[in-house]
């Protein structure tokens, strides 16, 4: 999985930062190994954190948005997001095929 992490409204992101947003979507692989390219928007607007993902899964976007305290919350929000979307598509994939 090839993963592009992107910073709007001129957020500064450390090296830490980024290694803690990889992990965390890394982790999404484990449901669904065909994960052809991830996009994360990491974003700082009004006090707010938010954080955005796209995948591109076998020809289908799974797309997640959400919004935090700080970059981490908003990070570890997002991963269970997005989490629970790859089961569900995961699970409508098994169900269709029997």
């Amino acid at each position: 999985m090839r993963i592009t992490i992107k910073s709007e409204n001129d957020t500064s992101i450390d090296d830490q930062m980024l290694d803690y947003a990889e992990e965390k979507l890394g982790k999404v692989e484990k449901f669904f190994n065909n994960i052809q390219e991830a996009d994360l928007v990491l974003s700082e607007t009004r006090g707010k954190s938010a954080a955005e993902v796209t995948l591109l899964v076998s020809g289908k976007i799974i797309r997640a948005e959400t919004y935090g305290a700080n970059m981490r919350a908003a990070i570890d929000k997002l991963s269970d997001k997005i989490e629970a979307q790859m089961r569900k598509y995961k699970e409508r994939l098994i169900d269709r095929s029997r």
